[in-house]
């Protein structure tokens, strides 16, 4: 992936006008993994589950620091100023919930599949959220 960054980055800069390519140097914006970071065995499994669908079993330290056990229907990756975050509908809760990368334990994915659409879904917490519609 970080490869992918790299070149859809080179692409950007290939097509701002010559005078203007050196803005991108300027920008101090970057993404990274903080040492101690989740490993890439983590985000592969997270991103296969997304892909097909499937449920997801997670051990997941809460804030107070007990363990807990959900499944999960896993919606979308994303980022925070305080992390990556794994958006998801919770089956414990029955309503969506953000995961902190950090706090997963452990993570299996079932072979069962969601018994509703990712697509769905989202769109439901975008709307409920009163978010644009990004796609």
């Amino acid at each position: 992936m970080a490869t992918a960054a790299r070149d859809a980055e080179a692409k950007l800069v290939a097509s701002l006008p010559p005078e203007r390519r050196g803005e991108i140097d300027a920008i101090a914006l970057f993404a990274f993994s903080p040492p101690g970071g989740q490993s890439g065995i983590l985000l592969a499994d997270l991103r296969n589950a997304l892909r097909m669908e499937r449920i997801v079993h997670l051990l997941y330290r809460d804030r107070d620091g007990s363990l807990t056990e959900r499944d999960i229907w896993p919606l979308a990756l994303g980022y925070r100023d305080d992390g990556q975050m794994l958006l998801a509908h919770c089956t414990l809760r029955d309503d969506f919930r953000q995961f902190r990368l950090t706090r997963i334990v452990q993570l299996t994915v079932l072979p069962a599949r969601m018994p509703k659409r990712r697509h769905s879904l989202l769109n439901q917490w975008i709307a409920r959220n009163r978010l644009p519609d990004m796609r």
